[in-house]
């Protein structure tokens, strides 16, 4: 790949942990726009700050596996998000 092509790893990251952005963007990509329809209308709506998420918990990077144990029990409403402690973003 031409490294004109290539981004930095963020700040804090490991290899391992920047390596996974690109399936994230695509994730979220495809979940906005393919499945919940999401209109070009709304993006300034989000970008000010009007539309926000429901996040139900953020945890630690290395807590991986309780997000699933969560997940996998139920109950969870919104987001579950994995957070990098070191990230200064």
């Amino acid at each position: 790949m031409p490294a004109g092509q290539l981004l930095p790893a963020p700040p804090g990251w490991s290899l391992t942990e920047a390596g996974g952005l690109p399936e994230v963007a695509c994730t979220v990509w495809s979940n906005l726009v393919g499945q919940a329809g999401l209109r070009a209308g709304l993006w300034p709506l989000i970008e000010a700050g009007r539309v926000k998420p429901v996040v139900h918990a953020e945890l630690p990077m290395d807590q991986a596996p309780e997000a699933h144990r969560l997940l996998d029990a139920g109950g969870v409403i919104g987001k579950l998000l994995l957070v990098n402690p070191n990230y200064e973003g």
